[in-house]
Parts: C-alpha cells; structure tokens; sequence
C-alpha cells in the first residue's frame, strides 16, 4: 500500500489531484476584520435576542454531542441557528448578519457553531437541506448588507470546518477514533457521522462547497471502506448532492471511474460488514439504494460536452483500490 499522505495539499492517497478549493486560501488575510457596519436591520422576532449574552450551553446538546461549541457562541446566534437549521424562515438570516462587526474569528466560530449544530443534535432530530439552505441564505445576507468577502470568508471558514469534522470519522490519517473494524460503532456516533456528511453533501447541492470537496469525501470513503456503513454513507452523499457532480465536461470519466472503484470496493465486503449490528447484509443495502442507476440518469441528462482528458481523483497510482 502506497504511503500515507496529509489531505489538503501535495499528493493524497484518497486523490490524484490538489484540492484547489477556496477553504482556508482567501485573497485577503484571514486576520483582519473585512468590515463594520452600522445596518440595522428592522426584523420582527418572537424572542429578544442580545447580541453580547454569555456563552449558552443547553445540557441536553452536551449530552449528545461529540464536539465543544465554539468559544464564542452568543446565546443570539443559537436561538437563531436552532430555528433557521430546521425550517426556513426568511427572517432569521438577515437577523444573525446584523451582528456585526465580522471579523474573520467570529467567521470562524459562527461556522463552526453550523457544524456543531449538526454533531450536537444528530441524536435529537433529523437534518435535512434546510441546514444548508440556511447556510446559503446566511452567506447571502452577508454578502447584501456587509461585503463580498464577508460572504467569501464566511463559506471559506465552512468549507474547513466541514471538512475537518468529516475527516475525524472517516480518515485513517493519523486518527485513532476514525470508524473501523477495530471496534464496535456505537448507534449515536454512526448517526452523528452520517449527519455531517450529508451535511456537506447538501452545503455541495447549494454551491456552498466546492466539487473538489466531495470529490475528497467520496474519494475517502471508497479507500477506507470496510462496512456497510460505508457503503451507506457514500449513498447518502450521492443523493443528497443531487446530479451536478455527475454532469460537468469531465463527468463521463468521473462517473465511469467512480463506478469501478464502487463495484470493487463493495464487492470485497462480506455480507457480515456491519459494525452496528443492526444494518442490513451489504447486498441488500446495495440494492436499497441504486445510486448507479442514479447517476447513470442524472449523467444522460447532462448537457453535451467535450469530454476532456482527466487524472484520476477516486485512486491514484499505487493504492489498493
């Protein structure tokens, strides 16, 4: 097996690509505060909001959630993203923008508080698109009533989050508690990892992240794939992203590759995969969920290119894939 690599720059075992996604990499410097604005925006609430209240821990988050919230976490921004990430409400994200001034901190820890959001309440209620709408709405207010960095900085800070969150329960890269066979999955944490991932698959259906992205998350799980659980999760992912990452000029080669690298990996698995326990055996979980005929669809559908020459991104050269 081909030595293991750090993801996010150089050469990865899980692509044959870099990724060249705006994560982390603006074109101004994360360290000064883009703006400040004096907006205020008239919204009718049905509860006070105080923009410097104290940080707010409900217990019950804790007690399902794997993660600490951000440092900074103003009682305001909860109330708001406990609402705005489970119904869309056209009133909320103006309302969480108005806090201002944004500086690239504060960027950072309202979108790490999206993601705690997910990891905290996985075991409480079940996320739809509506948290990603809501991040897309978000990005948007902050763009109309602050700047176009604001906006850019904001998705660039989601974009690593994201990422991270994902990386600590499916990448083997120097982590110990990446899920594996080496030792049982517990129900809540199963249903915390597959929350933020079709998280960010439905941040990818709202042009939130860049394809790159899921290309990396896709391409990860297909070379760390020992369970049904895998095989779960990369359906999920392909769903809940929807078809435009099977109908850009390169996709024939995409989706051609992608499907080689499925077939073989899940046809490895014995039917006994689960870590659970409480899943079903692997070939009637392939058959649940037929995302090849899913993206063989959504790909006749794509507009008529000219199919450029491509590298890999679901293997590279040297692994066992």
């Amino acid at each position: 097996m081909a030595t293991k690599l750090p993801i996010g720059g150089g050469k990865s075992p899980y692509a044959a690509f870099s990724r060249q996604s705006s994560a982390g990499t603006l074109n101004r410097s994360l360290d000064v505060s883009p703006c400040s604005s004096n907006t205020i925006l008239a919204q009718s609430v049905t509860f006070d909001l105080n923009p410097n209240a104290t940080t707010f821990i409900p217990s019950r988050f804790v007690e399902h959630g794997y993660f600490p919230p951000p440092a900074y976490t103003p009682e305001a921004w909860l109330h708001i993203l406990d609402s705005g990430m489970l119904a869309s409400n056209p009133s909320l994200p103006p309302l969480l923008v108005q806090f201002g001034p944004w500086s690239s901190e504060k960027l950072r820890d309202l979108a790490q508080l999206f993601c705690w959001e997910i990891l905290a309440k996985a075991n409480i209620v079940d996320f739809g698109p509506e948290a990603a709408l809501f991040a897309r709405d978000v990005r948007d207010n902050f763009k109309i009533h602050h700047s176009e960095w604001v906006s850019s900085c904001f998705v660039a800070h989601l974009q690593k989050a994201v990422l991270e969150h994902f990386n600590s329960f499916w990448c083997s890269l120097d982590n110990p508690d990446v899920i594996s066979q080496r030792k049982k999955l517990e129900t809540k944490r199963w249903n915390v990892a597959l929350e933020i991932s079709c998280f960010i698959a439905d941040l990818f259906s709202f042009s939130l992240i860049d394809a790159s992205i899921m290309h990396e998350c896709l391409g990860i799980l297909l070379y760390e794939m020992v369970s049904v659980q895998h095989v779960r999760v990369v359906q999920s992912m392909v769903k809940r992203a929807g078809p435009t990452l099977w109908q850009t000029a390169d996709s024939h080669e995409r989706r051609q590759e992608f499907i080689r690298h499925f077939m073989d990996r899940t046809s490895k698995l014995p039917d006994n995969s689960s870590l659970t326990g409480r899943e079903k055996i692997i070939r009637k979980a392939i058959e649940a969920d037929d995302i090849i005929a899913l993206i063989n669809g959504w790909h006749a559908r794509r507009s008529e290119y000219r199919s450029p020459a491509v590298k890999s991104i679901w293997g590279s050269s040297g692994l066992n894939m």
